[in-house]
């Protein structure tokens, strides 16, 4: 007779009530580590359940056990592997999400550290779990604690490691070497991998199983000094087939150093919504990275602001427009938008005053409309379309109407030009308001016909307004206006020829296909700027269904297409990144390109795998590169540096980035927890920042802290998600600093790219990513750059680089260019020894240079305010950074800001000054903080009678050492 084993957590002080039938929720919304009080072996002392694997905490070792593939079978157990007894994994089956029938142990193993370092839990939390086995209350285990991070203290000399959960709601762990102790100690064994090997282009290690292929980020180090994170180059070095150390660059060796193993670029992640269910339909960002989220809320208490428009929910279904500051910490607005029935919000545009344009449709009656809008009554049909624009404080209506007859209408996107007007697109059950002169004023015999309509700047009439459609029905679901006030619409159309060969979905002569191909086509149709004739028109699809989902044109007027198909025909470019249906009976995506005549398919690309993927969105940036946002069901391509390569539940959001000639992808990733993930909406900010929304039936979709909700509030709940960048960018110059053009810069490292610098000698990658690894080379015929490239260790922040061409070919030294790591540092009054850092970052490293350093007074004097500091650095062969240090000084005095220069000076070995002059700023608003210690006590003979009075003198020294005398001494 089998043992029955219940797993039961609680949370206090409330108490979970038990799932229906039906229901399919994950347990729980964060990592935790619990206690081990012998629920399992006695070896194992904190237990956590990831997303995607359950990790055992022992002595010296982490055990992460996860799910085997589904067709893993006798082979593998039998192929001599990391396995467990039967015992045990019939327990596990219980404790690995995924797990059904195996599942496999990987072992990481800290080589030589101390079995007897203390292991604690830190942070206790509610959560508590309970253990009911069999009918024996002695064996059950009821209230085992939890904590939301386990530390192991020493575990190398001087060195503690410590467990925690992250965003993806996985484990992470950091090792924190303290002062003066020695990283080289640290060694990782991962026992139960069948190899592991080092990623050359991003750094990630890859740690090869029999469950797949596990990636682990390359390592970000770091020290903490005077409040700010100063990245430490670090990398992993193989010691062994299955076994690494860590390889670490100049750092401070008197403050602790982090190495925290894993690392994204989720700048930011939130949820968005109350307890019902809540989607965010599209996004746009502003020059100042604030986010503008549209949506449809159920939710009683979705978030709102204090003095916006409507705070109170209104109908069963309520639109909601939400401003997130450029942090993701807080809303700036968020307000509901609606009536007393259903209203849903589609899609957004924004101004450069910061107002909202919002299309979506309204069943209310009492939906809000403003005096003299175009349509202050509803139709009484099923939906009209509504068209609201909201001012940039996000609380009055600057105008609102709706647009409809008394059928069913739905507004799927909206644009505007650069004068104000918004043209909407979307789909009718006709009839439908076209105004006289219009391209296409009467319905066309199918179910629905496409629309577009034009609405002026202040919202009170038509600019124009007409149907787009053939015999049968059709869906428009995306807009984007070019410069001359054409609009580009995309959808889907079921209307092909009759038999007379009429009444087929309309295109134009010459255009790129004017064959329709399947039981759906997608279409691209450009509509002159008055709506009274067609520019061109096309299909798009072969003999399967297609559907065309968004559309973006970029600043030439190229149209980039994305959608969904089902055809293994679907016209695909020589070239591009997927040639190859992978959809079998489902669907991929497609994403084409089109030239700006609607002739030619300039590239056209499948993405996908066995499973359904769908697009929602595409935005281009000012290269020609694509990003699309949507979802999959499979194992969707991904890049090796993406923020998650691994597929997490059901139906993951995708977020892609095709490189300008769709020959690759830049960017690929899922983000998604254990349910259902769709990302709907898109957008770029300036800086090529990547923002995506959508919603997530999943407690543990990623979220990450200080974000403005960081718990899902019940349902579906809308999520807002940013993907930073670094833009690097330069010029090559002669000596006389004049330009020197047609020059290739060659970017390689975490990401590799190359550019051609442009007639003014200007080049720019805009999209690498933070803590990552860069080198930029620069080359031309004839030609010698001096530097002829820069390392950049690690990437904080957007870097501009010069190359100057001169010298003879095959001349110069070294070619290493000497830099201060920043313009500025910083430091506090009482902070002590301030770290600056110089590096050596072009050129060749593997020669030997020096430079000299010194500081010198600006509004800071040295003495009272700093130790003046002078020196010279060598840089030997392999070193890329080196420091010293500047002794700040405190005195009784609030002086506010205070400044010394740093310069550098003489370099020699061949090397070339970059940034050779910065500033240290020293907050000096503080009072000096006073501290004793080192001190004996001793007694003090002083001859002569009780007249006679004498002076004490008490030595005394700063924490940088230097002596000195006090000089008001009470007499005694």
């Amino acid at each position: 007779m089998g043992v029955l084993s219940t797993f039961v957590l609680t949370n206090r002080p409330a108490l979970l009530s038990a799932p229906g039938p039906t229901a399919n929720r994950e347990l729980r919304t964060k990592i935790y580590f619990e206690q081990n009080r012998g629920q399992v072996d006695e070896r194992v002392k904190f237990i956590s359940r990831g997303a995607k694997h359950t990790m055992f905490l022992a002595a010296t070792e982490a055990v992460y056990v996860v799910p085997m593939p589904a067709d893993a079978g006798e082979n593998w157990r039998s192929g001599g592997r990391e396995r467990m007894s039967p015992d045990e994994m019939a327990t596990l089956r219980h404790d690995v999400p995924g797990s059904q029938h195996l599942a496999f142990a990987l072992r990481l193993q800290f080589v030589g550290a101390d079995p007897t370092a203390e292991i604690s839990g830190d942070g206790e939390v509610a959560t508590r779990a309970n253990y009911f086995r069999g009918n024996d209350p002695s064996r059950w285990l009821t209230d085992v604690p939890a904590y939301s991070r386990v530390r192991y203290e020493d575990v190398y000399r001087d060195i503690d490691l410590e467990f925690y959960g992250n965003s993806e709601n996985n484990n992470q762990y950091d090792l924190i070497v303290g002062p003066n102790g020695d990283p080289s100690q640290i060694e990782l064994d991962y026992a139960g991998a069948e190899s592991i090997n080092i990623d050359a282009e991003s750094g990630e290690l890859l740690i090869n199983t029999a469950a797949g292929t596990i990636k682990q980020s390359s390592p970000f180090s770091y020290q903490q000094i005077n409040g700010a994170k100063h990245a430490i180059v670090s990398n992993y070095e193989l010691t062994g087939r299955t076994s690494v150390r860590f390889r670490l660059g100049e750092y401070d060796r008197s403050k602790p150093l982090v190495i925290d193993p894993a690392l994204n670029n989720l700048a930011f992640s939130s949820f968005l919504g109350g307890g019902g269910n809540d989607i965010g339909n599209d996004i746009k960002a502003d020059a100042a990275g604030n986010t503008f989220v549209v949506g449809t809320t159920e939710s009683d208490i979705f978030p709102t602001t204090s003095g916006a428009f409507d705070t109170t929910h209104n109908g069963s279904k309520d639109i909601f427009v939400s401003k997130m500051a450029a942090d993701g910490g807080s809303l700036v607005y968020s307000t509901y938008i609606g009536g007393n029935d259903t209203d849903e919000g589609n899609a957004l545009a924004i101004d450069t005053a910061g107002s909202v344009f919002l299309t979506g449709l309204s069943r209310s009656p009492n939906y809000p409309t403003t005096a003299g809008a175009y349509d202050t009554t509803w139709s009484s049909g099923q939906f009209d379309v509504i068209v609201t624009k909201l001012n940039a404080s996000g609380n009055q209506l600057l105008y609102s109407t709706y647009v409809g007859d008394t059928n069913y209408e739905f507004g799927s996107d909206i644009a505007i030009d650069l004068t104000g007007n918004a043209y909407i697109t979307g789909y009718t059950n006709t009839p439908f308001p076209t105004t006289a002169g219009a391209y296409d004023t009467i319905p066309n015999g199918g179910t629905y016909d496409g629309f577009v309509t034009k609405l002026n700047p202040s919202g009170t009439a038509l600019a124009f307004s007409t149907l787009l459609g053939g015999q049968a029905s059709e869906f428009s679901y995306g807009i984007a206006i070019d410069n001359a006030g054409n609009a580009v619409v995309t959808g889907l159309t079921q209307s092909g020829p009759d038999g007379g060969g009429n009444g087929a979905f309309p295109t134009t002569a010459g255009a790129f296909d004017t064959t329709f191909g399947g039981s759906t086509d997608a279409y691209v149709t450009k509509i002159n700027s008055l709506g009274s004739g067609l520019v061109f028109s096309t299909f798009l699809g072969g003999t399967g269904n297609e559907s065309g989902n968004a559309v973006s044109l970029d600043q030439i007027g190229n149209i980039y297409v994305a959608g969904d198909t089902g055809s293994l025909d679907f016209p695909i470019t020589s070239n591009a990144y997927d040639q190859t249906y992978g959809g079998s009976s489902n669907l991929d995506i497609f994403v084409s390109k089109i030239d700006a005549t609607g002739n030619s398919l300039l590239y056209s690309t499948y993405l996908g795998d066995a499973g359904t993927e769908r697009v929602n969105d595409i935005t281009v940036d000012n290269t020609g590169a694509a990003f699309i946002a949507g979802s999959t069901d499979s194992s969707f391509p991904t890049t090796s540096n993406a923020y998650d390569s691994t597929a997490n539940g059901q139906v993951d959001a995708i977020v892609t980035k095709l490189n300008p000639a769709a020959s690759g992808l830049s960017y690929s990733t899922f983000l998604g927890g254990a349910l259902w993930d769709i990302a709907y909406g898109i957008a770029l900010d300036p800086a090529n920042n990547v923002y995506v929304t959508g919603f997530t039936g999943s407690q543990a979709f990623p979220a990450t802290a200080n974000a403005f909700q960081t718990e899902w509030a019940g349902s579906n709940d809308a999520f807002v998600a940013k993907f930073g960048n670094y833009a690097i960018t330069g010029r090559t110059v002669d000596v006389s600093g004049s330009a020197v053009s047609g020059a290739t810069i060659a970017l390689s490292g975490s990401s590799s790219e190359t550019k051609l610098t442009d007639a003014a000698g200007n080049f720019i990658f805009l999209d690498a990513l933070p803590n990552r690894y860069y080198t930029v080379s620069a080359s031309r015929a004839g030609t010698v750059f001096n530097p002829s490239l820069f390392n950049l260790p690690i990437l904080n922040d957007n870097r501009n680089l010069i190359f100057v061409a001169g010298g003879a070919p095959g001349g110069g030294g070294s070619g290493s260019n000497l830099s201060f790591a920043a313009n500025s540092f910083s430091a506090n009054e009482s902070g002590g020894a301030t770290v600056v850092r110089v590096w050596r970052d072009s050129g060749t490293i593997t020669s030997t240079v020096t430079v000299n350093y010194a500081t010198s007074d600006a509004t800071a004097n040295a003495g009272p305010d700093y130790v003046a500091a002078s020196g010279t650095l060598t840089f030997a062969p392999g070193v890329t950074e080196r420091t010293f240090s500047v002794f700040v000084r405190d005195d009784l005095l609030t002086e506010g800001i205070e400044a010394l220069n740093l310069t550098l000076s003489n370099p020699t070995g061949g090397a070339t000054l970059g940034t050779s002059a910065a500033t240290l700023n020293i907050d000096d608003n503080g009072e000096p903080q006073i501290q004793s210690g080192g001190y004996t006590l001793g007694i003090v003979s002083i001859p002569g009678s009780l007249k006679n009075r004498h002076i004490v003198g008490i030595a005394a020294s700063n924490t940088d050492g230097t002596v000195f005398v006090a000089t008001d001494n009470n007499f005694i």
